[in-house]
Order: structure tokens, then C-alpha cells, then sequence
């Protein structure tokens, strides 16, 4: 029996769902409600030339990987391996630490008592099932490190009190769900134990302790190669799969509409590879008020390149005292002989909606983050995402909406795209559960 499958969204990683899916001999329609396909793998247009929104890298493992060069093309994308992947640092406590993203305790002077509360940890306390993310912090590390660090860092960039935050909090947009409390050595003694591993940052990315990400590959689009959306449609000509561009899709009592009609009437199975608060925002008009945050992106053309003084992707900015949360350096990761614009960093500042940050005010932290750095040129986009802040109210709608769709499909039914409540907010998250979606899918429709 050959089953029909909807794919809805042309995100990275629903066509990854749809190509999985097309391979085990399913019928495939791709949904999407726009007129292209590339989403945030598009560019800005700037005064200093095109540029990244946000950052381009793209974490694939050897499957999701084959799939894309099917899609796009093998010689669509640089590759890199090893610890080359990621590469990321930390702005806190004064300074930026360029060992790790994660945040670092090593000169802080409660260093000794964090390490010494995170070995204390109880039985008890390790199989304890937090409701929130201020329990799950202090499970994880203690209080001292809890209510010191990682707190005040969720406060600062989710504008709430981690009591009110969802434990997987610590997983989206920054990643807290380990500190840097010990050098490099006594770090991978550590780090043989699985729950310290857990918890105990390596503090030397360019000498990683087993496998950087899983043994996961980081992908970039080569410069040059043709459009998405062209690589799309010749691929979804080969392999028999429809899409259909500019689809009108709604949730009427828990039933999703396409263009009028019905989806479950239509199709065997379904893949949800948009943002969920995309589908709940049309759905719950006045019936829901969401916690909502906006991030604002900023660009800044420099005069000289960073070279080691900035020499990671990125710097996660986990200092309460700043406004910006994520600065990239396209420099650092892209290939010099095709960036026609360089010396351009872009900054990303997550605030409470119709807040944003002035352009002169991240003009003030980047020189207070990278003071020998001269800007020459600033733009700032002019309309900011929306995204639902990760709490628990957010997430109690999320999961009622969901179960509402799941009833009324009474179909296998995945949802895989950005929710940040459970920590899925960048493409490797969302990539990888929707492949993993793919697979149930066909498991349960055989």
C-alpha cells in the first residue's frame, strides 16, 4: 500500500522529512504558504551589501547530510568536521571567554563552591523531575550556581523569572545546560562520568573530550550556488513529490484547513515542519494571550578584520548588563574569498515586544565587547521576529493546541517545527525531529 503523507512547510527540515519519506516509497506533497523556500536561509539586503540573517551554519548528520545533496547538490555546500562544527565563546562577568560557549566560572570567585555543589549532588536530587527552569538549574548544578549564574542569565534573556520558564529553557537560543568550573585536565576526568559530562563543560573547544556534536557535520551554502528555491523544484521534479506554493492553512476547531478543504480527507499522514505559534497565532486570535518576546538583528560594518581577537562564530552575551544576546562573525566561518562584503558582524538581541534596543545602544556594547573594533556602517532590519517566550503558560497552550489537532486528524501527526517551551528553536533541533518524525511515521503507517 503506498500512503499519502502532507509535508507542511518547505523548511530545511521538512524537506529532509519529505526526502526520507519519499525514499521508504510514500507519496509526498510539500505545503507551503509562501511563494519560495529558504526562510531564514535567505539574505538581508544592507547598506554594506547582502548579508546573513542570523547564522548560516547548519548541523547535519550523514543521513540528513545525503538527503540535502539529493535536494541542493554536493557541491552546494562547504563542509566542516571535528571541532571546526562549533566554535563559540561567552561574554559574562566582564569579559569574553573564547574557550566555550558555555558560561565560564573559572575566574569567578564562587568557582570552588559551584564545583564542589555540583559533585554534592544527591541520588535524590539527580532522578528529581523539575516542573520549572529554576528546579531544573539547581538540579543540575545547585543553588549557588543556580541562583548566581545561569538564573540571572535566563532572566536577561527571556525577560521572566525562571520559575516561570519551562525546564527546557536552558536549551534554547543560549544553551546552559552546562558551566565551565574546571581546566582542561580535571575537566575530562570529569567528563568520564555521564552525569558530570552532563553538566561540566570542556573548556577547550579546539580540544574536544569524544565526538563534538555527536559526530554531526556543519554545513554552509557555497556563495554562487543556484537558488534554493530553484534546487528545490527540479529535485521535487525528480523524485515525484509535489508542492504546493502559496497555500492558505488554518485551524478551524482543531481541523487544519488547506486552501479550503480538509487536510486529513487528503492524506494518510501529516509532518507539521512550521513553527507551531505560526499555526496557534491564526488559530487563537483574542483566546490566548501568549507570552510573546521579539528579536531584533543588527548589522555592523567594521573597519579592519576582527582576525583572533574574534576568532569564533559567535559570542553568546550572557552578561545581564547588555541588551545584545547573540553577536556573529561571519569572517570566522565563511570562506574569505567569498565574502564581497567583509569585516560585517551582526547582533541579536532578544526584548520584550515593540522594545528593541536602539541601533546606537548595540553601537555601545560592541565597543565595550570588542574595543578595538572601529564601525563604519550600521543598519538594523526593520521589523523584528516574534517568537513565544519559553514559559509555562505557553507551554500548556502549546500542548492543549497540539493535542486538539492530534484528535481531530486522528492520523499520525508530527510536529517538529520551532517550539522554544521544549528547546527547539535552531534548524539543527528542528532538522533532526523532523527526520526522526519521518522514520515514526513510517513505522507506524507499516
Amino acid at each position: 500500500m503506498v500512503h499519502n503523507i502532507a509535508v507542511l512547510g518547505a523548511s530545511l527540515g521538512g524537506l529532509i522529512a519529505a526526502a526520507e519519506l519519499r525514499s521508504h516509497g510514500c507519496q509526498v506533497t510539500i505545503i507551503e504558504k509562501g511563494h519560495s523556500v529558504g526562510g531564514l536561509y535567505s539574505e538581508a539586503s544592507t547598506p554594506f551589501g547582502s548579508q546573513e540573517i542570523g547564522m548560516h551554519v547548519i548541523y547535519a548528520n550523514n543521513r540528513h547530510y545525503k538527503h540535502l545533496c539529493d535536494i541542493f547538490g554536493p557541491a552546494s555546500f562547504h563542509t566542516m568536521t571535528g571541532s571546526c562544527v562549533d566554535k563559540g565563546a561567552s561574554a559574562n562577568f566582564g569579559e569574553i571567554y573564547f574557550g566555550s560557549h558555555y558560561p565560564c566560572l573559572l575566574e569567578h570567585p564562587l568557582r570552588n563552591k559551584v564545583l564542589e555543589e555540583i559533585l554534592d549532588i544527591t541520588e535524590e536530587v539527580k532522578s528529581y523531575n523539575p516542573s520549572n527552569a529554576e528546579e531544573e538549574f539547581t538540579r543540575r548544578f545547585g543553588l549557588t550556581a543556580g541562583l548566581s549564574v545561569v538564573g540571572p542569565i535566563l532572566e536577561k534573556l527571556w525577560n521572566t523569572e525562571p520559575k516561570h520558564l519551562t525546564k527546557d529553557a536552558l536549551h534554547c537560543f543560549f544553551d546552559l545546560r552546562r558551566l565551565v568550573v574546571a581546566h582542561k585536565n580535571e575537566a575530562d576526568i570529569f567528563k568520564e562520568c555521564p552525569r558530570l559530562d552532563n553538566v561540566i563543560a570542556n573548556p577547550e573547544q579546539d580540544f574536544p573530550k569524544g565526538q563534538v556534536y555527536g559526530g554531526r557535520m556543519g554545513l554552509l551554502f557555497r556563495k554562487g550556488c543556484k537558488g534554493l528555491s530553484d534546487s528545490v523544484n527540479e529535485w521535487a521534479t525528480r523524485s515525484e513529490i509535489k508542492i504546493c506554493y502559496g497555500s492558505e492553512v488554518k485551524v478551524l476547531e482543531g481541523n487544519i484547513i488547506v486552501n479550503s478543504e480538509l487536510l486529513r480527507g487528503q492524506f494518510d499522514a501529516c509532518i507539521v515542519a512550521v513553527p507551531i505559534h505560526l499555526l496557534a497565532d491564526a488559530f487563537t486570535a483574542d483566546s490566548h494571550k501568549a507570552d510573546k518576546s521579539e528579536l531584533s538583528i543588527y548589522y555592523y560594518q567594521l573597519e579592519q578584520p576582527l582576525g583572533k581577537s574574534f576568532s569564533t562564530y559567535y559570542i553568546l552575551v550572557h552578561d545581564p548588563h547588555f541588551s545584545s544576546s547573540r553577536v556573529v562573525n561571519y569572517d570566522s566561518y565563511r570562506p574569505s574569498d567569498e565574502r564581497a562584503h567583509r569585516s560585517v558582524i551582526s547582533v541579536e538581541a532578544i526584548h520584550k515586544p515593540r522594545a528593541a534596543p536602539s541601533i546606537n545602544k548595540i553601537h555601545k556594547e560592541i565597543s565595550k565587547l570588542l574595543p578595538s573594533s572601529k564601525i563604519i556602517d550600521s543598519y538594523q532590519l526593520p521589523k523584528p521576529l516574534s517568537i513565544y517566550t519559553p514559559t509555562i503558560d505557553n507551554r500548556d497552550f502549546l500542548n492543549g493546541f497540539e493535542s486538539s489537532i492530534r484528535s481531530s486528524f486522528a492520523k499520525p501527526i508530527f510536529f517538529t517545527g520551532m517550539r522554544t517551551d521544549t528547546g527547539n528553536f535552531f534548524s539543527h533541533h528542528t532538522i533532526g525531529l523532523a527526520h526522526e518524525s519521518a522514520l515514526e511515521c513510517i513505522e507506524q503507517l507499516s
